[in-house]
């Protein structure tokens, strides 16, 4: 008799009914599937040829996919290029995933009621539960089922209150109590889990409203309108794919999941499109359990995006060092999971994408001279990104760049998808230097911004009101000189065009037509 296979779909898994794994796809970029393979080995295929390679976090790791670079000052941090790299790598690579790995701790005890053959549940967390995961925990939200119509419950530290979740094991209070120590909504999820109490009632599915049987990631989240803040979440709740524990391949990058927002607003946001790289399920939030015991049987408490020391926003980056192969890879992954085409080189011609803003400050005065002194050389696309703009086309636009122009704003995090041998010129950065030059250094492209304030022309963005003085640099628009701003693009045109990289990826061109960006100018 022919053997019968059970597929699950959503991961193109398929076994035999003896458990046997036949096909399996993690749906992940083609440059990470020998790191995903040699992590999982008996997910790969028949064929596969298994190397060294991995991801930096694993035990013995000997050829990780990161090669962090520390060719700059790292004088007063580090006394060695090789101290600096290994400082850099902890900070902002792959090993700040392995760090938080072995942080790792159980808290949860053998329950000793004789009644129980064994505990069903699970609680291990990293230092100050920056990171937790669990196993069968009930979250009763009747206690919110009025305020989620009269309060704003973002950022709030009081939405649960002791009891209000519930797990069936005996909490190692001694230990756990230790870690409540980051008390705040985005840095840790003290907020939350202080209220966590072991009970002896039956966690059974018959008494709560909802049951998820499938991983739930409960997140929260910082201020979703802005990219730089909103990316944050994205890039934490990325990293915490591989902080997680498990020993099963298959639901690591599995999509089938449930999102919990942590908030009773609905989520509205224009880069909306890039949840559909973690999960293919709608979004709930408290408004959605709010009234309801519910009962999850895998849950996940993600890395949070205004951590101490964390990623990327509180990152100590060791100034002189690049490249972090956890965002080169973050950025692969968001690229791959929406399908954002990339098209052929169609020339030797530079592509640059010059971000303008539609804000009332920040504006570039001679936008049109500047343009104007660039066409001859470079291919010049005007992108004036709002919230009428599909996310997918952004990301196309800016895949398919070599250089990124831009004033001082959360635009500029655009960066992150930005061909590896890119650069940035932040056009001005309104006296806020270490921002996105910090983050041109994680994705590890070529910044430049302006230096010579003498040939920079700020206007006050209202002139009209009574005088009190200058205004802040972020509250100005400004009018540059054309020659310098020329100098600025040839400078860091020759960076990227001499980049190997860059030379790989002309080589490699079949000079077939690539699909032209409409101007949205």
């Amino acid at each position: 008799m022919d053997q019968f296979l059970i597929c699950h779909l959503s991961i193109f898994l398929c076994v035999t009914a003896s458990g046997n794994i036949l096909a399996f796809s993690p749906d992940l970029p083609a440059e990470h599937l020998q790191y995903f393979y040699n992590q999982f080995p008996r997910l790969a295929p028949a064929d596969f040829k298994f190397t060294p390679d991995c991801w930096g976090f694993e035990n013995n790791c000997r050829q990780p996919f990161s090669n962090p670079r520390c060719n700059g000052n790292y004088s007063g941090w580090a006394e060695t290029q090789a101290q600096a790299e290994r400082m850099f790598y902890s900070e902002a690579d792959f090993g700040y995933v392995r760090d938080r790995r072995r942080e790792l701790t159980e808290y949860c005890k053998e329950n000793t009621n004789k009644d129980k053959i064994k505990s069903l549940s699970s609680l291990r967390c990293t230092k100050h539960l920056q990171f937790c995961e669990g196993r069968n925990m009930v979250f009763d939200f009747n206690s919110i089922k009025d305020k989620v119509r009269t309060e704003n419950m973002r950022y709030k530290m009081d939405v649960l209150s002791p009891g209000d979740i519930k797990i069936d094991c005996e909490i190692d209070l001694e230990k756990f109590s230790k870690e409540l120590d980051y008390m705040s909504p985005l840095q840790s999820w003290a907020p939350e889990l202080r209220n966590i109490r072991e009970t002896t009632e039956n966690l059974d599915e018959n008494n709560c409203d909802i049951v998820i049987n499938k991983p739930l990631i409960v997140i929260k989240l910082d201020a979703y309108v802005n990219m730089y803040h909103h990316f944050c979440d994205f890039f934490n709740l990325y990293a915490s794919l591989f902080v997680r524990p498990t020993q099963d391949g298959t639901t690591v990058f599995d999509t089938d999941n449930q999102v919990l927002i942590w908030e009773n607003y609905r989520y509205d946001s224009n880069f909306a499109p890039a949840w559909k790289a973690f999960t293919s399920n709608p979004l709930m939030n408290l408004e959605t359990v709010a009234g309801k015991r519910v009962c999850a049987s895998k849950i996940t408490f993600p890395l949070l995006p205004r951590m101490m020391y964390g990623l990327y926003y509180n990152t100590p980056l060791i100034p002189g060092c690049e490249d972090s192969g956890l965002f080169k890879a973050f950025s692969q992954f968001i690229l791959h999971r929406l399908n954002i085409p990339l098209h052929k080189i169609r020339d030797n011609k530079l592509r640059i994408t010059l971000l303008l803003r539609k804000t009332k400050y920040r504006a570039v005065l001679n936008e049109y001279q500047l343009i104007e002194s660039l066409k001859e050389k470079y291919t010049v696309n005007i992108a004036r990104f709002d919230h009428r703009t599909r996310f997918e086309h952004q990301l196309e636009v800016i895949r398919n760049s070599d250089m990124l122009i831009g004033m001082h704003g959360a635009g500029l995090t655009h960066m992150l998808f930005l061909p590896d041998w890119a650069g940035v010129f932040e056009l001005y950065n309104c006296n806020d230097p270490g921002c996105y030059s910090d983050l041109a250094r994680l994705r590890g492209l070529h910044y430049m911004t302006w230096e010579n304030e003498a040939l920079l022309y700020p206007e006050e963005a209202n002139p009209h009101q009574p005088y009190s003085g200058p205004a802040h640099h972020k509250f100005r628009n400004y009018r540059f000189n054309v020659k310098e701003f020329r100098r600025i693009v040839d400078e860091l045109a020759f960076k990227i065009q001499t980049d190997e990289r860059y030379k790989n990826a002309i080589e490699n061109t079949e000079g077939e037509g690539k699909k032209e960006i409409k101007d949205e100018l």
